[in-house]
């Protein structure tokens, strides 16, 4: 079970830091409008975070099901 916890501790990290990083692109790059996404920042990250809310267990428990079945497989 800890092993679960810190993988999707880990995940949720990098899935926050990569929608960051493609929100901070598409602004640099003219695709989002700077002035609006400053305006509707708060509602852009409850957004993203309900998104993470909702994936980030399901693919833990995806990938833990995948080796488990892998484990099983071996024996």
């Amino acid at each position: 079970m800890e092993k679960v916890a810190s993988l999707e501790s880990h995940l949720d990290m990098w899935m926050a830091d990569t929608c960051n990083r493609y929100f901070h692109i598409l602004t640099e790059l003219g695709v989002v409008d700077k002035k609006k996404a400053s305006k509707l920042t708060k509602e852009i990250l409850e957004q993203r975070n309900e998104m993470l809310d909702e994936y980030v267990p399901f693919f833990v428990e995806t990938i833990f099901k995948l080796l488990e079945d892998d484990d099983n497989k071996k024996t």
